[in-house]
């Protein structure tokens, strides 16, 4: 037996002196990095004769002798006593390669060691493990990590993962391991947990949700917050919170979302392809309606925190939201237009970004079995109509275009667009006739809604005739009690001049005044009666012939002895205002000549 050997500095050492069991481990250590086989051997040997039981190979020196597929010395370690527990295994199967593996079976299968796991069993691992064969690596010099191979590929996969952030991974999963341990290797870029200077943990729980589930990775923000550290807001992005979008309500409700999330747009990836039936390079892939009813609405509710009108779209984004809407149109048409629908509920396209060209692009590529696409072309119409200015389309030229934006939804008729329209095509009137396309106009603010509080219909009586009030009047835009009644039989040359033949002086206002007198005596009977398109009330005498609002009138007449007496109960209501059943106070109809109520005149 040799009186002396060597330490790892090269000076001898008295065989007499029984070694240092620290001072061994880090032999054995250094001589496993560099792969020195007998170095290995020589440590060992000197641990047994000194019978030093505490230096001896773990899982640690045999990961490194697998990861550089050194079967001697994986041989020699395993020997020696060297193993990996379950959990130590899991970690080495996640991070060396299978093919090395796979030569060294036989070895473990000697030292009772399992590499097999199913995916499930890999799917749960301990990052602890992990953490702690990282903490080793960072205790070796620089040199040593050199040779150890630290900066190529030893710890790819999940000990790289784990060693990134070892500060959170190791405070959530180390239940065994006090926080105080692991703070010592915190990186000063994540932040001290002061109010200043929050923890940065935002890759720690992306990676908890894409192994556990979001309300594991919530509680390991509130038990940071517990402890006392201050967390930074976490922003939107990775796959694992695309899978589990009601994480984001969940950090909103804490105060954790970040305002600005520059890659939110990651989320709607996922989002536009949720749908029942999807098939991808051409396999059928089916998803349960229950399934896809619950990850939309989950998204619905995150679109709300990170898509409305405070986080509007910048050009970039808006351009590659065009992107997926034309990519995804083709393949999974019906989750895309579902998604869309949604985010318009949100205000998303209502930004600077959103310009009547890019809208017009996204109505340009249709999706089968949905009607979205009509929907942008309306935005992009009331857009285009907002930019340029309202008063740009009064005229000949563009009103066209603002006719087609209200019939076409994309503009709401409201008191100020129906005053401002109706006032132009009064402006657009020649010796007060109104032409086909006028009544058009008129007809689809009647169908569209159109709010006429605003209005005053005597403003649209004409000179030589009722001009647009009629028009008003015939689809029910306004009423006869929304008009004054004196000046209207004002208009007829002073008084009803009954019974006026067609082409006379005053026939057209005459047959108005009519008109109005029955609507307002006797609503059921002639309202009902009134026809929308005509000006006549189309009944007809025993010849055929159809007859006129004075015809009318002169037979109502006969049989109505408020209209003989000259007096009708009625109420002028506001403009917009329709007739009511409450009691209006009685009101007499006079005029300056008089003529009004004393019946027709002799030789009718």
């Amino acid at each position: 037996m040799a009186l002396f050997n060597f330490n790892r500095h090269g000076k001898k050492r008295n065989a007499s002196q029984k070694p240092d069991a620290k001072e061994l481990q880090k032999e054995l250590t250094q001589a496993v990095i560099k792969n020195d086989l007998d170095g290995v051997r020589r440590v060992l040997d000197t641990a047994f004769w000194a019978k030093l039981d505490d230096v001896r190979p773990d899982g640690f020196h045999l990961l490194i002798a697998a990861q550089r597929d050194n079967r001697p010395l994986a041989q020699l370690l395993v020997t020696h006593g060297a193993k990996w527990t379950g959990e130590e295994a899991r970690i080495v199967r996640l991070s060396v390669d299978k093919e090395k593996l796979d030569h060294l079976d036989t070895v473990f299968k000697a030292g009772d060691i399992n590499t097999h796991f199913s995916t499930e069993q890999l799917r749960h691992y301990d990052f602890m493990t992990a953490l702690h064969w990282s903490l080793r690596i960072k205790q070796l010099t620089k040199d040593e990590r050199l040779v150890f191979g630290y900066d190529d590929k030893l710890l790819s996969g999940i000990l790289r993962e784990a060693e990134r952030n070892p500060f959170a991974i190791g405070f959530l999963t180390g239940q065994e391991r006090k926080f105080d341990k692991v703070i010592e290797f915190l990186d000063p870029a994540l932040g001290d947990g002061t109010r200043n200077n929050p923890l940065d943990v935002r890759y720690d729980f992306l990676r908890l949700l894409a192994v556990t589930n979001t309300k594991t990775a919530l509680s390991f923000l509130d038990t940071m917050r517990a402890e006392g550290f201050a967390v930074k807001p976490i922003e939107v992005e990775g796959f694992s919170l695309r899978r589990h979008p009601e994480a984001i309500a969940g950090l909103r409700a804490r105060g954790l979302l970040a305002q600005t999330n520059p890659r939110r747009l990651e989320l709607l990836e996922d989002w536009s392809t949720l749908q029942e039936k999807v098939e991808w390079s051409g396999r059928p892939f089916t998803h349960s309606p229950e399934y896809v009813a619950e990850r939309h609405a989950a998204l619905d509710d995150a679109a709300g925190y990170l898509f409305g009108r405070r986080q509007p779209l910048s050009e970039r984004e808006a351009e590659k939201f065009i992107a997926l809407h034309e990519r995804r149109a083709a393949v999974t048409p019906q989750g895309l237009a579902r998604m869309e629908a949604a985010l318009i509920k949100h205000d998303f396209f209502t930004g600077d970004a959103w310009t009547p060209e890019r809208l017009k692009r996204l109505a340009a590529t249709p999706l089968q079995g949905s009607d979205i696409c009509e929907t942008f072309g309306k935005m992009a119409l009331a857009k285009e109509i907002a930019q340029n200015g309202f008063d740009a389309y009064l005229n000949k030229k563009r009103f066209d275009k603002l006719a087609e934006a209200i019939e076409r939804d994309a503009i709401r008729p409201d008191a100020r667009v129906t005053t401002r329209v109706l006032r132009y095509l009064k402006d657009c009137l020649r010796r007060d006739e109104v032409t086909e396309d006028i009544e058009k106009v008129v007809k689809t603010l009647y169908e569209k809604g159109a709010d006429c509080s605003w209005l005053d219909p005597m403003e649209f009586l004409g000179k030589r005739g009722p001009g647009l009030a009629t028009t008003l009047r015939d689809p029910g835009l306004v009423y006869a009690e929304n008009l004054d009644l004196q000046q209207v039989i004002a208009r007829t040359g002073g008084g009803l001049q009954l019974v006026t033949p067609p082409g006379g002086k005053h026939y057209d206002y005459t047959e108005f005044a009519c008109q109005l007198i029955l609507e307002i005596a006797e609503p059921a009977k002639y309202v009902a009666l009134h026809d929308k398109s005509a000006k006549g009330a189309k009944e007809k005498d025993g010849e055929g012939n159809e007859l006129g609002y004075q015809q009318l009138f002169i037979r109502e007449w006969m049989s109505n002895l408020s209209l003989k007496n000259g007096v009708i109960t009625y109420r002028r209501r506001r403009p917009g205002e329709s007739p009511s059943s409450e009691a209006p106070s009685k009101r007499p109809l006079k005029s300056p000549r008089r003529t009004y109520g004393r019946g027709p005149r002799p030789g009718y």
